[in-house]
């Protein structure tokens, strides 16, 4: 909660940022040459981030100089972060995906212009965010907050897009879930997080 504010806030977080893409593409590389099957790593981008020119091409030449298959990096947005300046953020979303790259919109449905641009987005996945999935599987209220959750399914599928459910903690939950037909979920019912080699340990065991 601080860290983060204060790296965007000096600058600090473009370095930072491009450095745990690195990780992460490492990480990923890693995994298969250890001959895991290929997995989808995602990787956040700040606000900051987003309004360093050259974006793109940094990102692609990260991707290019760790050997990181394009189509196994995910990049999350949240959706405020990407209508701040749309036709910019349009621009170097569209140069990532024809490279092959994934984008996610995150935490959505905390914006409050969620619906105005959701059509106007360059992206892949939509995140439904854990304030939605947290009300499913309850004993009242359930009706509404099923309703409500199904629309974003319904909605998100009519525009060609995947969705993943995020903060999924109960099997009653992730029941309610694959009711409505989200493509993927997270949260604690699956795992907490996890050092690499253990990742490597329950990708190696499914």
């Amino acid at each position: 909660g601080r860290f983060i504010p204060l790296a965007e806030e000096t600058g600090m977080i473009v370095p930072i940022g491009e450095w745990m893409l690195r990780c992460a593409c490492l990480q990923n590389r890693a995994w298969r040459a250890a001959g895991l099957p290929e997995i989808k790593t995602a990787v956040n981008l700040s606000a900051r981030q987003l309004r360093e020119p050259g974006l793109a091409g940094r990102m692609l030449a990260i991707v290019a100089e760790t050997g990181m298959p394009p189509a196994c990096l995910d990049l999350e947005i949240t959706e405020g972060i990407l209508i701040d300046d749309l036709a910019a953020n349009c621009t170097a979303l569209s140069q990532l995906r024809q490279a092959g790259v994934l984008v996610s919109i995150d935490d959505f449905g905390t914006g409050y212009s969620s619906l105005n641009y959701l059509s106007a987005l360059p992206v892949d996945i939509l995140k439904m965010d854990g304030l939605f999935v947290r009300r499913l599987g309850a004993a009242s209220g359930r009706a509404r907050a099923y309703a409500v959750a199904d629309s974003i399914v319904a909605m998100a599928h009519r525009l060609g897009l995947s969705v993943i459910a995020e903060s999924v903690e109960t099997p009653e939950q992730l029941g309610d879930l694959c009711a409505m037909g989200v493509d993927a979920a997270q949260g604690y019912l699956f795992d907490r997080p996890l050092a690499p080699e253990l990742v490597a340990a329950l990708l190696a065991r499914q």
